[in-house]
């Protein structure tokens, strides 16, 4: 109930205006400059080769890489890097400093995974002592939401009885506000897709509910490639890479600025990972989520082979020509009550004719393929009900089946009618 009355409100404010900002940025997108944790990376690989007391050296050097936390080192060049180095080095790195190496776009994902669950282990076992121990009124609330926030992680993590194993990709070593966790094998999936939030989407509050969404997108994507005797594998990111905004900040371009940068590290961190073997990419994207996505792709940060888009404020692009994507493989999604998707508020209406997306069906009706009943998405956080058109919908686009998306009932058969 909060959750909809907090979404109505931010609804309000973009409809209506009430914080001034300009509906497109010249150029809203800026790479960021990496100079400084590039020179700060090669420190620490110096530490970590020293003769004698590499660890020690390793764990005295971290605290002082603060400019981690804002800007990453460059993928392509981290890969190159991580390759390059000693098998003893890597060891020392991934023991000394685990919170670094798991948050390093270009390591192989397999070794951030075993980085991120020492640090989320260690973070949890920490928190509840100190918790236990007693401390100041201050620092009991922070540990307290610390708790939760791994909580969430570590649930989110769980395996499903049967169903795909589950790697932490990213998680935030400081505050918590970011986190990434792939469900099926992101090192050697066919399809992989990156499932991208919007506003009042957090870790510590929806985590758990992000990765069960892209869980079940990924079930479906498996259930679509064995009905087409296709054998190949799809993995989806649950990624919270970026503080979404609330209803104050909500209204601005700046949080979709940060998060367009860490979506373009994570794309481009999976090619670099990857460069002998490069999957199928995929965004789906909700929301601010979209704009996010929408600045990078249109400058060309990073490049994706299809982009869902649902419940999408607006667009910095004029029109699918002017983004990273093939044109064709564009889709956008519109619920009915969802003032948000109609607003507009950030550019040009993706939803328009003119802007040349493929429209994704959302209202609901009649598989033209399984004969099964999908439901209809109402409101703004209701594309990713289960059992949806939307949800059907965006598993194929993830998995390169763009033809086989729907877009509305056909009046004659009452099924619903391909989008193309």
């Amino acid at each position: 109930m909060i959750m909809r009355v907090l979404v109505l409100l931010g609804a309000a404010l973009l409809t209506m205006g009430a914080v001034a900002v300009p509906k497109a940025a010249t150029d809203p997108y800026r790479a960021p400059d990496r100079t400084v944790v590039q020179h700060d990376l090669g420190l620490l690989t110096a530490a970590a080769e020293r003769p004698t007391g590499a660890a020690a050296a390793v764990r005295a050097l971290v605290p002082h890489l603060a400019a981690f936390e804002d800007v990453a080192p460059d993928p392509a060049r981290t890969a190159l890097w991580w390759a390059g180095l000693a098998p003893t080095t890597r060891s020392v790195l991934l023991a000394a400093a685990p919170g670094v190496v798991g948050n390093l776009e270009g390591v192989p994902y397999p070794v951030r995974d075993v980085a991120n669950r020492a640090v989320l282990a260690a973070d949890l076992a920490s928190a509840r002592a100190r918790i236990g121990a007693g401390s100041g009124r201050g620092e009991s609330q922070f540990l307290a939401e610390r708790l939760r926030t791994l909580e969430q992680v570590r649930l989110a993590l769980q395996r499903a009885p049967g169903g795909p194993a589950r790697s932490l990709l990213a998680l935030d070593p400081t505050n918590g506000d970011r986190a990434a966790i792939a469900i099926g094998d992101v090192q050697t999936a066919d399809y992989v897709d990156f499932l991208v939030p919007g506003m009042y989407f957090t870790v510590v509050d929806q985590m758990v509910d992000w990765t069960s969404t892209a869980a079940s997108i990924q079930s479906q994507q498996q259930q679509w490639l064995h009905r087409f005797d296709d054998s190949r594998a799809s993995a989806v990111v649950s990624w919270i890479g970026y503080r979404t905004p609330n209803v104050f900040t909500v209204a601005s371009f700046g949080l979709a600025q940060i998060g367009a940068a860490r979506l373009t590290d994570a794309v481009n961190g999976l090619n670099a990972a990857r460069p002998a073997s490069r999957p199928y990419t995929a965004v789906l994207a909700h929301s601010y989520g979209a704009t996010a996505a929408l600045l990078a792709l249109q400058n060309h940060a990073f490049s994706a082979d299809a982009l869902a888009m649902v419940g999408a404020p607006g667009s910095p692009a004029q029109s699918v020509h002017q983004l990273s994507v093939p044109a064709g493989d564009v889709f956008v999604g519109q619920a009915v009550w969802d003032g948000i998707a109609t607003s507009g508020f950030f550019g040009s209406d993706p939803a328009a004719p003119s802007y040349g997306a493929t429209p994704l069906g959302t209202s609901g009706g009649v598989d033209p393929l399984t004969h099964l009943n999908l439901g209809s998405a109402v409101g703004h956080n209701g594309y990713f009900a289960p059992g949806s058109e939307a949800m059907r919908n965006l598993a194929l686009v993830g998995i390169g089946r763009g033809s086989d998306v729907t877009a509305g009932t056909d009046r004659t058969s009452g099924t619903l009618a391909l989008a193309r």
